[in-house]
């Protein structure tokens, strides 16, 4: 019996551990780099987290991403439903018909809201260093509820770089979009910077861009690459910006340079701005008009000149990112780079089938159908992850067979 009060009471004092055990710090881990303190973001939570900080007031704070981030999966696809559709937008300066994508979550669906970085102009604009690591976002979802939809709503002073945004949504009715930065300002002569950006998000909104909404302060984009259709307007509420859209760039309203930059996705304009500020960009001759006014330095190219390489060529090099297909038991799997503008592709490691039974020679598969043989050593069940709900039952199946033992 004393044995047996033991077993009871070791089983009481994991029952009440695990839980700590299992709960997870949102804070993420940091890394000095250039005696800066970056904040080491893998997962939607510390996404967010370092949202709120920025939203709460820490503008200035440092992330590089460690891994791609996934906020809703397959977000475009199936969770929303979305209607492209013309719609007349008024304002005191006037009123004009312009298409629109408008999207409605799917019932039986829930969508996690993004909240940009920056939300307010003038009070917590974002002025850090967003480095994506080569990694990237999807799922990131805002719809009207700010005055401005982005992955960062106001900006000053800050850059973000080597990131791919994908199956997202932003939408903003009330003042601008753009998938990186809704609105880039400079009231202390900060510049902002975006470099070697990829969206393959849909923006819709005031003076919508691909990369950029509205440009307000001195910002400098190079490398970027915009693949998806931009919805924009251009009568916002206390301006009149004229019919202003585009691939890269909404509207420019102070100074502005785009260099090796590419628009393949449909745009009013691939480049919208003031000067002739451009250096080595180049548009999908099918998707938009190019800029407003004649320059030398934003070429039309077409599809056939974009899938043979042509344009990454003269950008500098192909925009690459890796794909992995993990193997069964008869294929074999692949981890590949492929470019994201032409057609440019190679496998860089193949990876092993797995075959009908592994190193031990214990059975695998049941005619290659993926149901799995192997037992946990421990209680005798099929193997389990190692969640709390799991690990409990494993303990109480531990339990009674030792019971059993006692007993037999």
């Amino acid at each position: 019996m004393k044995k047996f009060l033991s077993i009871i009471l070791a089983i009481l004092m994991v029952v009440t551990t695990v839980p700590m055990a299992f709960a997870a710090d949102v804070t993420p881990p940091t890394r000095e780099v250039d005696g800066k303190i970056y904040y080491e973001l893998d997962s939607a939570d510390e996404l967010y987290w370092f949202a709120e900080q920025v939203n709460g007031g820490n503008v200035d704070i440092n992330a590089i991403l460690t891994d791609d981030i996934v906020v809703n999966e397959n977000l475009l696809s199936e969770k929303l439903i979305l209607t492209e559709k013309d719609e007349v937008k008024t304002s005191p300066y006037g009123s004009e018909t312009v298409k629109v994508c408008v999207a409605e979550v799917k019932t039986g669906e829930s969508v996690r809201e993004w909240i940009p970085m920056g939300t307010d102009l003038w009070v917590n604009m974002y002025s850090g260093h967003f480095n994506g690591n080569g990694k990237t976002i999807s799922g990131l979802y805002v719809n009207e509820k700010y005055d401005d939809a982005g992955l960062v709503g106001n900006a000053y002073g800050c850059t973000i770089e080597n990131l791919t945004l994908e199956d997202s949504y932003f939408y903003c009715e009330y003042n601008f979009a753009g998938a990186f930065v809704a609105f880039a300002e400079n009231p202390y002569d900060e510049q902002v910077y975006l470099k070697n950006l990829v969206n393959k998000s849909i923006v819709c909104g005031r003076c919508a861009g691909g990369i950029v909404g509205c440009v307000q302060g001195t910002t400098e984009i190079s490398g970027c690459i915009n693949l998806e259709t931009v919805y924009p307007f251009a009568i916002s509420n206390g301006y009149d910006y004229g019919h202003k859209g585009g691939g890269i760039a909404g509207t420019i309203l102070n100074d502005f340079s785009a260099t090796d930059c590419v628009n393949l996705g449909n745009a009013e304009y691939a480049f919208v701005s003031g000067n002739d500020s451009f250096t080595n960009c180049y548009y999908l001759d099918t998707a938009s008009k190019g800029v407003p006014f004649v320059t030398n330095n934003v070429l039309a190219v077409t599809a056939e000149e974009v899938a043979s390489g042509l344009v990454c060529e003269k950008i500098g090099g192909h925009k690459t990112k890796i794909i992995t297909e993990e193997p069964t038991c008869t294929e074999n799997g692949f981890e590949k780079i492929e470019c994201l503008i032409c057609e440019y592709s190679v496998i860089q490691k193949e990876i092993p089938a797995l075959g009908h039974v592994d190193e031990d020679g214990d059975k695998l598969c049941d005619d290659c159908h993926g149901e799995i043989k192997d037992v946990c050593p421990d209680c005798g069940r099929p193997i389990h992850d190692d969640s709390f709900a799991q690990s409990l039952i494993c303990l109480i199946v531990m339990f009674i067979n030792l019971v059993k033992s006692m007993f037999a």
